[in-house]
């Protein structure tokens, strides 16, 4: 009689088998070698045959192992048979690694998160009613609530072995959330008549609009409006100019909203209105009346410029490409988000107002501040991915199936990202100081520039409709596998221009970087 290799089930050196001996059934025959059509002959421990189930075999015995129902067991200390056997196979999975025999289930549903951490063989499949006896026709099945894996093998379990059972996943139902039947982690893993499927995973969270403040609404609010300048004569020699306007919801930091104070009223002449800083990408101050009697507040002459409106940001880009694939791991499978857009940068903040000169015993009249630029809207939140349905995650896990069907249900649709946050305005001007007799009045401050609109957050990739999702140096092996249905996999979300999400991968084996 021959051995399977990879793609059977996994074989354990005889002198392994012998130590283990009945109590785990590492190393069985494939059955069409045997003829029997059941779950498999002696292994080269010298098993003995009655505790391996079979096509018309007869019932186990209770010193074979474990045994476990959900409608008639009992978890506790009082689960030591067939006729008491556990409830849950969390517990009877528990109960044989410490004992080192397989755990033996009735044809019955199991609805639980199974995690096991030792290594086992669980027999599905037995007629609890004819004395767990074993005929082939009905499997024992395996599900969780939305959102649970039904079945996880950890490192810790080092090999194990799964016969007769039905695996499936409940369609996802939290944002983003996948459909996963099996999580192995580095772990040995062999499956035998064995039916796997996944559910569909859930839409991915959309990103939303930011709501934190940007500033004021309305460009005579005094916290953003420019100060204004002092009366002609409030002084013999000078009257100062209005001060410069900074914006609380927005720094100077983040883009010069600052507005340039107001130009000195003096004797001899009127002060320029300022700027700070006093680069090219701030308005200029108005000029400052001198001897020339066409001293005016018009554009280029003492009126303030207006500060210039800020760029908007860029666009987060769409979760494209093979580096956006997701990410595996012992806990599942995460999607690929959008990146979310920058912030749109602040309105530049007004000149200030030119002063006038005055006369002998009275100053001039100063100019009035600038008004603060306008906050720049915040950058739309990047997109989550789509949930994925992968019927099994393989995290360097080394698998083998035999009569094994797959079955894959729908990826979910990437989340739309998120609009940018319109800025706010900017403050307009302050108001100059008044004329008084052969005084001129100063120059108004120019008005703060629009904050500009953050970016669009980029759509989040949809999600896969994959039988094996895997990690390692190789593609893992499909033979003894049947795969009976691949679902679609999901759209990605929506971005700005050119931003979307990169649609789902749809197939049997993927791997992953």
């Amino acid at each position: 009689m021959k051995h399977r290799g990879t793609a059977g089930v996994l074989v354990l050196l005889g002198a392994a088998a012998g130590q283990i001996g009945c109590s785990l059934i590492l190393g069985l025959k494939d059955r069409t070698d045997l003829g029997t059509g059941g779950g498999g002959g002696e292994s080269d421990g010298g098993t003995p045959a009655a505790c391996i189930p079979r096509d018309s075999s007869s019932p186990i015995d209770d010193a074979c192992g474990v045994f476990v129902s959900s409608s008639i067991g009992v978890d506790g200390m009082g689960a030591t048979s067939k006729a008491h056997p556990f409830k849950t196979l969390a517990a009877a999975t528990l109960a044989a690694g410490k004992a080192k025999k397989p755990v033996y289930a009735c044809a019955e549903t199991f609805t639980e998160a199974l995690t096991v951490t030792s290594e086992v063989a669980i027999y599905g499949g037995l007629d609890c009613a004819k004395a767990w006896a074993y005929d082939g026709s009905t499997k024992s099945k395996l599900s969780a609530l939305p959102d649970d894996v039904p079945l996880t093998l950890t490192q810790a379990a080092t090999s194990v072995q799964l016969f007769d059972f039905t695996v499936h996943a409940a369609d996802a139902m939290l944002d983003g959330g996948s459909s996963i039947a099996v999580v192995a982690d580095q772990v040995k893993v062999s499956f035998t008549r064995c039916d796997l499927s996944a559910g569909n995973g859930n839409k991915g969270a959309g990103g939303t609009t930011p709501t934190a403040s940007v500033g004021p609404a309305n460009s005579l609010d005094p916290l953003i409006v420019g100060n204004d300048g002092a009366n002609a004569c409030a002084s013999a020699m000078a009257s100062p100019g209005a001060e410069q306007k900074d914006n609380m919801f927005c720094p100077f930091a983040d883009g010069g909203p600052l507005g340039g104070g107001g130009g000195l009223g003096s004797v001899p002449v009127g002060g320029a209105g300022d700027a700070f800083p006093s680069t090219p990408q701030v308005a200029q101050g108005g000029t400052g009346q001198h001897a020339d009697p066409a001293w005016s507040c018009d554009v280029g002459a003492g009126l303030g410029a207006d500060g210039v409106a800020g760029q908007p940001g860029a666009d987060g880009s769409g979760a494209k490409g093979t580096s956006a694939l997701g990410q595996l791991s012992p806990s599942g499978y995460k999607g690929t988000a959008g990146m979310p857009g920058d912030p749109g940068k602040a309105g530049q903040g007004g000149g200030g107002g030119g002063g006038s000169k005055g006369k002998a015993g009275c100053a001039g009249a100063s100019g009035g501040g600038g008004g603060a630029g306008g906050c720049g809207g915040g950058g739309g939140p990047g997109a989550s991915g789509g949930g994925a349905s992968i019927v099994m995650v393989s995290v360097d896990a080394t698998l083998s199936f035999d009569h094994v069907t797959i079955v894959v249900g729908n990826g979910g649709t990437g989340g739309d990202g998120g609009v940018g946050q319109f800025g706010a305005t900017g403050g307009h001007g302050g108001l100059p100081g008044a004329a008084t007799s052969g005084v001129l009045a100063g120059c108004p401050g120019g008005a703060g520039g629009y904050g500009a609109h953050g970016g669009h957050g980029g759509g989040g990739r949809g999600g896969h409709a994959i039988g094996i999702a895997a990690t390692g140096a190789d593609m893992p092996d499909t033979k003894g596998i049947t795969f009976l249905e691949k679902g679609t996999a999901g759209l990605g979300g929506k971005g700005g221009p050119m931003n979307d999400g990169d649609p789902g991968v749809r197939a049997n084996v993927q791997l992953f970087p």
